[in-house]
């Protein structure tokens, strides 16, 4: 079999609750030592909500195969275990581009002269980067956040801090669509000043680095040792296709 195009894989893990999210983040120090795994975090919410995140970074999707088919076979890693209970929500995608803010539009970047097609569905959203921790720019996410999640259409919005680095911050958001977004950008650029500083002085990471991802949202689960697409429309059996 031909070898597959490399493309970083991107994994978005949204646990409903953990009883032990130390035990968990420790679960991931030899997953870093994996054979192409770039990076991989525990974060738990800065406003005290009980779910945990968990995001991996890989070199293809090829390296996250063999690393999970090797981890599940073992069968009692606490890791796994908390991967495949029930409630948690699963996301992959093939590591888009960066992205920045230019005159209030988020543009990836690359010197393009292609206008992608916006496509369907939700609208998720991952930025990382590390910040001079202090109460003031904590008290600022806690107030944002459920300001955030009172707007139209927002599924999901949290600051969450690394549960080992608590100067490491990530922001996961989603968005029922295209339109639902723009509309929060929008909001975001006319209530700058009266929402006020943000306060966070960003830092130099102590791993990883500062990340600004966009992508369509799309679950999966696992089943018999492979990750399906919850979907039913994104399934396929006449062609086996790869990442967008």
């Amino acid at each position: 079999m031909a070898e597959a195009i490399a493309r970083q894989l991107r994994t978005l893990h949204i646990l409903p609750d953990h009883p032990d999210p130390r035990a968990l983040a420790a679960a991931l120090a030899p997953v870093r030592e994996a054979a192409g795994c770039v990076t991989a975090e525990a974060y738990e919410s800065c406003t005290g909500a009980s779910h945990l995140v968990l995001t991996t970074q890989w070199e293809s999707e090829v390296a996250f195969s063999a690393w999970w088919r090797d981890a599940e076979r073992n069968g009692t890693d606490v890791l796994v275990a908390a991967l495949l209970a029930e409630g948690v929500e699963h996301e992959f995608y093939p590591r888009s581009e960066q992205f920045s803010p230019v005159n209030g539009i988020w543009q990836r970047d690359v010197d393009s002269l292609i206008t992608w097609p916006a496509g369907s569905g939700g609208v998720r959203i991952l930025i990382e980067y590390a910040v001079t921790p202090d109460d003031q720019t904590y008290a600022v996410l806690e107030r944002e956040v459920p300001e955030t999640l009172r707007e139209t259409g927002c599924e999901f919005y949290d600051w969450l801090r690394n549960v080992e680095l608590a100067d490491h911050l990530l922001l996961v958001e989603l968005w029922a669509d295209q339109e639902i977004y723009d509309m929060h950008n929008d909001l975001r650029m006319v209530t700058a000043e009266y929402r006020g500083p943000s306060h966070r002085q960003p830092v130099e990471s102590t791993r990883g680095g500062t990340s600004r991802e966009f992508y369509r949202q799309h679950g999966y689960r696992p089943m018999y040792g492979r990750w399906q697409p919850i979907e039913d429309a994104d399934q396929s059996i006449g062609v086996k296709w790869g990442p967008a």
